[in-house]
């Protein structure tokens, strides 16, 4: 799927164990996020400022970990890593690449690594473009001032994410017991995650999908064929639940529409009314869906 900032992405085939999650593809945490397991991925791993893991990071790739980070376990990765100023890594550090750290970083057990280290401090060349600035203002050089931004934006690195990956939006926390996110839920084919969930957003929940405990969202609810809710479904808006679904609790919303072989083992509460349909009648919704989707996107082609 495209890379949504807004979004909880959690991709096909990924697994909520006890303390880890194990995930396909790039591993991606927003700004400000706390999650309460550790990571393994067969892709690399990237956080934002002031990110806090309470477990291990594993990768065979690249791993990256911008300022003021903290890491409750140790960290395995196969190739390159940086970490970011005054990060907190509370175990052991094992690098396969080259170890790229900013200043005041503190990694308990120590660390091991095969390729070159590098230990710098950004602060000095930071300070010394905010003075520069500052003068070119105080001279009246604005043109000056928005060609040089225009160069330092060009000449920051971008990272290509893989088209399979798991994203935690800014802001939110992924844990054991209680989760909330600042944006939408997607769950991928065949995944497996523990947790309660409150969302700002949507849900998405894809087939043969196991959730193991509740979901409480502010937009609509979607939960595909075959997959599972052990826990409380609710929304603030309507609840659509597919082929053979299973929720193992109560399902409340304005509205809901369920298929006609999906089961619920518990109250069913909708002021708006109850819905059930066949397995036609969904494919055809879903149809007008997309096709109500493409409308909007080409209305914000033509204003933009």
């Amino acid at each position: 799927m495209p890379f949504d900032k807004r979004s909880f992405v959690v991709p096909d085939g990924t697994r909520f164990e006890e303390h880890t999650i194990v995930s396909p593809g790039d591993v991606v945490l927003g700004n400000h996020v706390r999650c309460e397991f550790g990571l393994a991925t067969s892709g690399r791993i990237f956080a934002g400022e002031n990110v806090h893991v309470d477990g291990h990071l594993k990768t065979p790739g690249e791993l990256r970990l911008d300022h003021f980070c903290r890491v409750s376990g140790s960290i395995e990765a196969g190739g390159n890593v940086y970490l970011g100023e005054k990060s907190r890594i509370e175990g052991k550090l094992v690098v396969g690449g080259d170890l790229d750290v900013g200043d005041d970083v503190a990694i308990a057990q120590g660390f091991e690594a095969k390729g070159w280290i590098n230990i710098r401090n950004p602060v000095p060349i930071v300070v010394y473009l905010f003075l520069y600035l500052m003068e070119l203002l105080r001279l009246g050089k604005s043109d000056e001032v928005e060609k040089l931004l225009a160069e330092i934006e060009a000449a920051q690195e971008r990272i290509q994410i893989r088209e399979n990956f798991l994203y935690i939006p800014d802001g939110s926390t992924v844990g054991l017991t209680n989760s909330v996110i600042k944006g939408n839920l997607f769950v991928g084919k065949g995944c497996r995650v523990l947790g309660n969930y409150v969302v700002h957003g949507t849900v998405n929940i894809g087939p043969e999908a196991k959730i193991f405990g509740a979901v409480r969202a502010a937009g609509n609810v979607r939960v595909q064929a075959k997959a599972e809710v052990q826990g409380t479904l609710e929304s603030s808006r309507s609840i659509l639940i597919g082929e053979e679904v299973r929720v193992l609790g109560d399902v409340r919303a304005e509205t809901v529409d369920m298929s006609h072989n999906a089961v619920v083992d518990g109250r069913v509460v909708a002021p708006g009314g109850i819905r059930f349909s066949t397995q036609q009648s969904l494919a055809m919704q879903d149809k007008v869906e997309r096709y109500a989707a493409g409308i909007r996107d080409d209305i914000v082609d033509l204003l933009t």
